[in-house]
């Protein structure tokens, strides 16, 4: 017992020691209406308020959503009228564990959509109804995934256009694809990194064990809207699921901060270490921890 003790300290500090937490919400305070970071964030649906609620889920608590053709979730990890601009070498990164209520029939390949936005200074105060409480203004990135195949290209990277007056998951650019993930068994660990280099940004996501997307770079210009974030969402698109209805359970959600310093500037422009599995620019028991779960599986491109 004191061995297993040991290792999950082991594994679990080097996630936040040494990193600006900026959001770690567990829902320990079973509710979802309060803000109080970085414990606490304020979660908003565009959806009617009882659609989104906190439930007991073992010792915890999480997010569910009751079923619904559509239902989107968000809310803002800073303090209103801040962000976090990222400059060369620093990092942010989302992670959620988020499991489907529901399986999947992968019947729409617009099942699930998740990622990291600019604000542009306008914040949410109450949920919406339907059309009201959109996020219209943002900036951002984000992935689409089938949360009911494993399959090649049926995942996406996405950048929001700019200044379309629509949400930030209606009008983008598709950057990249990569493969998706089959979800429907269990709760997933995703997440979403974005990375300051010169030039531009590099994103890397994952997505459960098989399906990732490393070092996509994308060009944008010093003092571009797009390096900076400060709100995070979660959209569910129903069409993805048997009787065109889907329902999710978020566990966690956190936001953290690399911030600049020698080894995550060459950790992130391309000098990282073979061993370094999850790149946060040390080669340790977490590195052996992907490398035992995986070991002996398979890319499965269909």
């Amino acid at each position: 017992m004191q061995k297993i003790i040991i290792f999950i300290v082991v594994f679990i500090s080097p996630l936040i020691a040494g990193y600006e937490t900026l959001m770690y919400d567990r829902f320990a305070d079973g509710e979802r209406v309060s803000q109080s970071l970085p414990d606490s964030a304020r979660w908003f649906t565009k959806m009617p308020p009882e659609s989104v609620f906190t439930s007991s889920h073992g010792l915890d608590y999480r997010i569910e959503t009751a079923p619904y053709g559509v239902q989107q979730v968000w809310c803002h990890f800073t303090p209103a009228g801040q962000q976090v601009c990222l400059e060369s070498g620093e990092q942010i990164r989302l992670r959620v564990v988020l499991e489907m209520l529901s399986g999947s029939d992968a019947s729409w390949d617009r099942g699930l959509m998740l990622g990291l936005f600019n604000s542009m200074g306008t914040r949410d105060e109450t949920d919406g109804t339907y059309s009201s409480a959109n996020r219209n203004d943002d900036n951002g990135f984000f992935i689409i995934t089938n949360p009911g195949k494993t399959t090649y290209n049926y995942a996406k990277l996405c950048m929001v256009t700019e200044n379309t007056s629509s949400d930030h998951f209606v009008n983008y650019t598709v950057l990249n694809t990569f493969t998706s993930y089959n979800m429907s068994t269990e709760a997933v660990d995703i997440s979403f990194d974005i990375l300051r280099v010169p030039g531009g940004l590099k994103i890397n996501s994952v997505i459960g064990p098989y399906s990732s997307i490393y070092d996509e770079f994308i060009p944008i210009e010093d003092g571009s809207d797009y390096l900076c974030f400060d709100t995070i969402s979660l959209f569910l698109d129903g069409r993805a699921f048997p009787g065109d209805i889907g329902a999710f359970g978020l566990d966690f959600a956190g936001v953290y901060l690399y911030r600049t310093d020698a080894c995550s500037e060459t950790c992130g422009y391309g000098n990282r270490l073979a061993g370094d599995i999850n790149r946060d620019c040390y080669v340790n028991i977490i590195d052996f921890y992907v490398l035992s779960r995986q070991w002996l599986w398979e890319t499965a491109l269909q």
